[in-house]
């Protein structure tokens, strides 16, 4: 009987040749039973039975149900076996523009021959922070527009325009009467700064991407007027699920140079945008003194159009820069930690942002805590 057994068993592992794994999964595929293609799939090309139109069935697979960075993958090893196909090349298009990988989709899959557009986006944004008044720091208004050029599909560029009011308050005694002391008053004053940040984004290879970033404010008031810049520079390589990525600054903010180095990564799990984690460490220096931020955010979709994240940040955030420059905290009063909650939906292809973002600071001179709350609006114009 166990001889039998045996026989039976080497049988049935003989006739898993090259012509069963074709027509089994040949049948999966055309019948869309996708769950069940993928491991016979796999099993095939682990065998060694590795062709065309496996990597094509593997790939489609893992595409309708919306698991794009693996069928990246697959698309890409069919086109090595066939660089002229137009099937795979079409695929690949279409995964990179869902996983927001618009400028290697354009690149190097443009199946439509789209022409670059000198005016691609536009950005404005209006945002408020408000205070519970226990401070000298109280509220600030901004509002930024910006636009998005492609020179080619390799460079694109980002730039816009922020004008920015705080107002601040000062306790001031009033003329000296009879008695010790005397009456205080209040003396309200604002701080406007004009800023211009510009950000090109420069496709070097497949998944490889740098991004230099300038950032200047120009900030008067009260008798007073300054300047800052950030220099910073990006690289970001996509390796599968995963981005990683990393950013180095040089700031000149209130008279002080500072230096900052970050590295971070995003993941996504189910290779798409439906849900990702993204994790970031930065180093700060200024003059000497070193400090360390902590970022972590995550976010998902939770309608057809409509992703949600959250995020949160800790560790001494004065005269700190973020975001490859485009925020630039260059208030003297200490951010102790932060964190925000965004709503990001989709109208067509036009996105509408709302954000709260939550600033637990202490105050620069009495060190007295007190929390700014950042309410933001943005809308993205795409032609």
């Amino acid at each position: 009987m166990p001889l039998i057994l045996a026989f039976n068993i080497a049988l049935g592992q003989g006739e898993k040749n090259f012509a069963y794994y074709n027509n089994e999964t040949y049948k999966l595929y055309s019948e869309a039973r996708w769950q069940e293609l993928i491991p016979l799939a796999k099993e095939s090309i682990q065998n060694g039975f590795d062709f065309y139109y496996m990597r094509m069935r593997l790939g489609i697979a893992y595409f309708e149900q919306g698991h794009y960075s693996p069928a990246k993958k697959q698309f890409e090893k069919a086109l090595k076996f066939d660089p002229e196909s137009p099937d795979p090349q079409s695929y690949l298009y279409y995964c990179n523009q869902y996983l927001g990988r618009q400028q290697e989709a354009m690149t190097y899959y443009d199946i439509n021959h789209e022409k670059s557009k000198f005016i691609q986006s536009i950005y404005f944004e209006p945002g408020f922070k408000f205070t519970d008044n226990t401070t000298q720091t109280r509220d600030l208004r901004y509002v930024f527009i910006g636009l998005n050029h492609e020179f080619g599909h390799r460079f694109t560029l980002f730039h816009g325009y922020q004008r920015l009011s705080a107002d601040f308050v000062s306790y001031l005694p009033m003329p000296p009467g009879p008695g010790p002391g005397g009456p205080v008053v209040e003396y309200p004053y604002s701080i406007i700064q004009n800023e211009y940040y510009a950000a090109p984004s420069i496709l070097i290879a497949k998944g490889f991407y740098m991004s230099p970033a300038y950032h200047f404010q120009s900030v008067s008031g009260e008798g007073f007027m300054g300047s800052n810049r950030v220099f910073s520079f990006q690289l970001a390589k996509w390796l599968g699920r995963f981005k990683l990525y990393s950013s180095y600054y040089y700031s000149e903010i209130n008279k002080l140079q500072q230096h900052q180095i970050e590295g971070g990564v995003v993941y996504y799990p189910l290779g798409n945008t439906n849900f990702y984690l993204q994790s970031q460490v930065t180093c700060h220096s200024e003059n000497s003194v070193r400090n360390t931020i902590y970022f972590n955010k995550m976010g998902f979709k939770v309608f057809s159009r409509t992703w949600i994240d959250g995020f949160l940040t800790y560790g001494d955030m004065t005269n700190f820069s973020e975001q490859n420059g485009y925020v630039v905290y260059n208030q003297l009063d200490k951010i102790t930690s932060k964190w925000g909650v965004s709503i990001n939906q989709y109208l067509g292809k036009h996105l509408l942002y709302l954000g709260y973002i939550h600033e637990n600071k202490e105050e620069y001179l009495t060190e007295i805590p007190f929390v700014h709350r950042n309410v933001i609006l943005g809308f993205n114009l795409t032609f």
